[in-house]
């Protein structure tokens, strides 16, 4: 079983910090090796689901293996993409029709929206964007992303409602590399 090892406390403490990092700075990268190092393949995405889920709310993620592990460690439920609160995704994916399909939020309840965290393996050229938006300075902060990355990002933004209603997302590169482009987060 994958969950022995968990130091629920102290991991999720750890991944937590450094997401509110990635999520308060947009583009900007967090390493998490430790988590692959420490906890093997799935690690991350342990780490990840023990540190945002709880009974109250839900996720989807395709892997039937790991969802039961979630389940477990989390005690919350595995729905599907349209009601699920998080959502892990593999790159191989429909990720741009699932991003579709997923919570939103409302003008009274944006909270109501889908975190969407999304596993690249980053092995193709890259294009340099500049983002704009909350947290980052006028003069923009530049990022590198994959043609993948940056459509799962366009996708996001056309589908999106006005804030506060949107997705924020997540992106794990090779397993370990972690950044985040918030809701109001665009490019030039």
């Amino acid at each position: 079983m994958l969950t022995k090892q968990i130091d629920l406390v102290y991991d999720s403490q750890k991944i937590f910090m450094d997401i509110l990092k990635t999520l308060s700075n947009p583009g900007v990268e967090v390493d998490l090796k430790w988590g692959v190092d420490k906890y093997g393949e799935y690690g991350v995405k342990l780490l990840l689901a023990v540190t945002f889920l709880d009974g109250e709310n839900s996720f989807y993620i395709s892997d039937r293996k790991i969802a039961k592990e979630i389940e477990f460690l989390t005690g919350s439920n595995l729905l599907d993409i349209e009601n699920s609160d998080f959502l892990f995704l593999k790159e191989d994916e429909n990720i741009e029709q699932l991003i579709e399909n997923v919570k939103q939020g409302t003008f009274v309840d944006p909270h109501l929206s889908a975190t969407v965290i999304i596993f690249f393996d980053e092995c193709e050229t890259k294009e340099k964007v500049t983002l704009y938006g909350v947290g980052i300075s006028e003069k923009g902060f530049e990022i590198e992303l994959t043609k993948n990355e940056l459509k799962c990002f366009d996708k996001r933004n056309s589908c999106q409602e006005e804030y506060p209603c949107g997705v924020d997302l997540i992106f794990v590169r090779n397993n370990s590399f972690v950044f985040s482009l918030p809701r109001k987060t665009r490019r030039y």
